[in-house]
């Protein structure tokens, strides 16, 4: 399974696997370093592990702390901006079953790519990718100067790196990279909410490994629709009820006030009982 034919034009909306379980095209995110990571996933939100890092700021001696001391200082803002996107959103949403493992076995890597020179920025990719080839997890590339307004511009030069350079390098069999960026829509999506769960606060590049993903797609026996549908029915849920700017506030990762917090607690609590929508 790769990407290959899934971002063109825009990104398609077939369901296929990624790093975040955040809309309908990309269904399932997953960083499995080891298939013990598969012992505790639900797509109903568990038992509210995550709500620790759904409401917490950025705790002493985390992951975050390791991987804020591995960035320059002009750079950590952008870092520790992502880390929260990911912690609050991804994680503490449980909108990928998988990422709280790897996250907090210090096995996911952060790092930011300045500057608009896109031979540089795929070079520095397709280096990241070539060594994390040999090491379990997964790498997060943020380029916060590569298109950051225009979305489609990033998706061109994402088109190079997936069609041209991997292949070119002979790893596209062995590595996957799946982009998010702040203006990111499905094709054909419109303005639904589920181009909000795929925008993060920087256009990135997400490095995922073959191996991992293949044990992550075993996992849901092949059906990688179960997130994404699980995943729509909280999105919508908060949007009834918070309306669409809060609930985009939310999918940043931005710190929530109480009366917030408990909304977002009870509409956990509600996709967990509910289950999945009907068909």
């Amino acid at each position: 399974m790769t990407w290959q034919g899934i971002v063109k034009s825009r990104v398609s909306r077939r369901p296929r696997l990624s790093f975040f379980p955040l809309g309908r095209a990309i269904v399932l995110a997953t960083t499995i370093p080891y298939a013990d990571a598969l012992m505790n996933w639900s797509i109903f939100s568990g038992s509210f592990e995550q709500s620790k890092l759904l409401f917490s700021s950025l705790p002493e001696g985390s992951p975050t702390e390791s991987i804020l001391q591995n960035s320059l200082q002009e750079d950590k803002p952008i870092v520790r901006q992502t880390i929260n996107w990911l912690q609050r959103s991804v994680i503490g949403l449980n909108l990928c079953p998988f990422a709280e493992k790897p996250f907090i076995q210090k096995r996911v890597s952060i790092e930011v790519i300045r500057g608009t020179d896109q031979v540089e920025i795929l070079a520095r990719v397709l280096t990241e990718c070539l060594d994390r080839r040999k090491r379990p997890g997964t790498s997060l590339l943020i380029c916060p100067e590569l298109f950051p307004s225009n979305f489609l511009s990033f998706l061109e030069v994402y088109n190079m790196l997936q069609d041209g350079v991997l292949v070119d390098n002979g790893i596209d069999r062995d590595i996957q990279v799946a982009p998010f960026h702040p203006y990111f829509e499905f094709d054909g999506s419109g303005d639904n909410v589920d181009n909000y769960t795929n925008r993060s606060p920087f256009p990135i590049f997400h490095i995922l490994r073959e191996e991992e993903v293949s044990v992550a797609v075993d996992a849901l026996q092949g059906d990688a629709e179960k997130v994404w549908k699980r995943n729509i029915q909280l999105l919508e849920a908060l949007e009834d009820e918070l309306g669409r700017d809060r609930t985009e506030q939310i999918l940043k990762g931005t710190e929530q006030d109480a009366a917030s917090r408990t909304a977002i607690e009870r509409i956990l609590e509600k996709v967990k009982k509910d289950g999945l929508p009907s068909q």
